[in-house]
């Protein structure tokens, strides 16, 4: 989902911003 992550990475929330954070770590393990 491309564009939860744009929304992620702009930390429209504390909650996004957390995972923006985690985003990189958990993208291998998705692939």
């Amino acid at each position: 989902m491309p564009e939860r992550i744009v929304i992620d990475c702009l930390g429209l929330d504390p909650a996004s911003s957390m995972l923006a954070q985690i985003q990189p770590l958990l993208t291998p393990l998705q692939k």
